[in-house]
């Protein structure tokens, strides 16, 4: 038995995930380091079916089973060039440039068979005679859709220092900008509950630029040890909700970018011939803006951005 994992739909909730990706590389060595370059093209699709009806039952009473389907299909490239110096070198370092293009589009979808009788039987004293085929063409309660295009440009590089055969010094970063552009349309009986109209569509921009420092200090005595301490920051851009608002609990349009700060001070040594191994850290991370997954109170998914988190701690693993 699942106990309380066990869960009973009307209808099955089947997810479908397929990630296709192409990568084609090309080096080339020179006397003074090697040039990589890549061109990626990536592709995902998925489809997840979720059981609704128990939300809905209450303002649609006799409906059917309802279906939510949620779709996605994403494809994009990702072109690189990179430039490395040779190793063994006092300094060392690392320079390249980045661009990504993906391509996003969503269909969101709440459905029932007999979606149109029931509106047109219950809303029809409301909203006028008809209305069950004119806002449930199909079956369709609501319908959220609509294209995204996410774009990245950034310029990134490290150089290190070797102080000397112990010590060395690593100082890096990311300068990049993002631009995020989505036109999202909301349609059929939610929406007309909502908004007071039949069909809506919403057009959004987000741009920003940032800046991602990386540093390390580490040192090497022997073979068998390594201690180091790092700094480094992390970004992650935001994108658009197509989820169904309601009069009660408004679903924001779109979420903000978050960023992510970790410190960290720890070691890696091996003893008695390599047959024990101990990795142990010190970490403080420092999370704004965060991007979470919540639910409205009909039991809709949409992301949104809370304020800061710190989480430090020890790790360690032998």
């Amino acid at each position: 038995s699942a106990g309380s994992l066990e869960k009973n739909t009307l209808i099955p909730e089947p997810d479908n995930f397929r990630t296709t990706i192409h990568n084609l590389r090309l080096d080339q060595d020179f006397s003074f380091g090697t040039l990589t370059a890549t061109a990626t093209y990536h592709e995902k699709t998925s489809s997840i079916q979720i059981d609704y009806t128990a939300p809905s039952a209450p303002s649609f009473p006799g409906i059917d089973p309802v279906r939510e389907l949620e779709i996605l299909n994403t494809d994009g490239t990702t072109f690189e060039v990179r430039l490395a110096s040779r190793p063994g070198e006092r300094f060392d370092y690392l320079v390249g440039l980045y661009h990504d293009d993906t391509h996003e589009h969503t269909n969101d979808t709440f459905s029932a068979a007999n979606a149109a009788a029931v509106i047109e039987s219950t809303y029809s004293g409301l909203f006028g005679a008809g209305i069950g085929q004119l806002s449930a063409p199909g079956g369709d309660i609501f319908q959220g859709y609509g294209p995204f295009r996410g774009q990245e440009s950034a310029l990134f590089g490290e150089a290190t220092f070797h102080f000397n055969d112990q010590w060395k010094l690593t100082l890096g970063g990311r300068a990049f900008e993002t631009k995020s552009t989505s036109t999202t349309t909301e349609a059929d009986f939610f929406e007309l509950v909502n908004t007071g109209t039949l069909q809506e569509t919403l057009a959004g921009k987000q741009s920003e630029s940032n800046f991602a420092p990386k540093g390390s200090l580490t040192w090497t005595p022997s073979n068998d040890f390594m201690a180091y301490a790092l700094v480094s920051k992390w970004v992650r851009f935001g994108g658009p909700n197509i989820s169904p608002s309601s009069t009660t609990f408004a679903i924001p349009p779109s979420f903000a970018t978050d960023s992510l700060i970790n410190y960290d001070i720890g070691e890696r040594s091996s003893w008695f011939d390599n047959r024990l191994q101990l990795d142990a850290s010190l970490f403080y991370i420092d999370w704004s803006n965060i991007q979470l997954q919540f639910y409205s109170p009909a039991g809709i998914s949409y992301v949104t951005n809370a304020s800061k988190a710190t989480n430090y701690g020890l790790e360690d693993t032998a």
